[in-house]
């Protein structure tokens, strides 16, 4: 909630959804002189988002901070985001394909948090990603919606007042606060 809401980078937020445990990785037997913690992934994601997203321009500095091994496993997972659908097809009602990789379900939630964060009160948008959201496996489908949930205090609400919001719960039933919605 915190990453969404402060606009961390999609694919440090969408890596750390993968790959929570390099969150924090300090190693006493490494060579290296960084190692990922909190307030250095917000570094990259600060990096990400001036250098418009691109891993590949940032490496240098990536690996400065969050050390070579964890740079480099970052590196390759963000080439998953090529074969990502569009966001722009997925937020306008177009057919889009879901993927069938985890990690590539994992930058796609990322993905979409992102857009949709972009265009929060845009219920036909909103409510086209929600429509997408019924094709993808339920436990990522409940992480999206969490996402949403997270922009604001009132942005649940906001939500029920959807349609698509209310299909969707039908079909999956999102947990929240403990219980299905």
């Amino acid at each position: 909630s915190w990453a969404i809401q402060a606009g961390v980078n999609e694919k440090v937020i969408g890596y750390l959804s993968f790959r929570n445990d390099h969150l924090f990785g300090f190693d006493a037997k490494s060579d290296d002189l960084a190692f990922p913690t909190p307030r250095s992934w917000e570094m990259v994601s600060n990096i990400l988002n001036i250098m418009n997203g691109s891993v590949e321009l940032a490496y240098p500095m990536i690996s400065g901070l969050i050390g070579r091994g964890v740079a480099m496993e970052f590196k390759v997972w963000c080439t998953v985001y090529a074969d990502l659908p569009s966001m722009e097809d997925i937020f306008a009602g177009k057919d889009a394909k879901v993927p069938t990789k985890v990690n590539a379900m994992y930058a796609l939630v990322s993905s979409m948090t992102a857009y949709a964060a972009e265009h929060r009160y845009d219920s036909v948008m909103i409510g086209n990603s929600l429509l997408y959201a019924r094709k993808m496996p339920a436990d990522f489908t409940e992480l999206l919606v969490q996402n949403y949930a997270s922009f604001d205090k009132d942005y649940p609400g906001f939500l029920r007042s959807i349609p698509e919001y209310t299909k969707l719960i039908s079909q999956k039933g999102i947990m929240r606060n403990g219980h299905v919605e």
